[in-house]
């Protein structure tokens, strides 16, 4: 996760932003399968209005797509 916006005052100042993607390959148990590619992203946006209540917002989503063969 990557911070980004972070305030490192009070917890009251405004919004804060982590990010994340995640790249992969698809394949289960038995095999993994090198022609297919897969991202993933997480954003989490927060803003801290008091000590006591806090607004949270969660974005997420994928791509994934399959390499010619050789």
């Amino acid at each position: 996760m990557v911070a980004l916006l972070a305030d490192d005052s009070t917890a009251a100042d405004g919004w804060s932003l982590s990010f994340r993607l995640a790249p992969g390959l698809a394949g289960d148990f038995r095999a993994v399968d090198t022609e297919m590619l897969r991202l993933n992203a997480l954003a989490i946006s927060t803003d801290s209005f008091s000590d006591r209540f806090v607004l949270g917002l969660v974005f997420r989503g994928g791509i994934a797509w399959r390499l010619p063969k050789s």
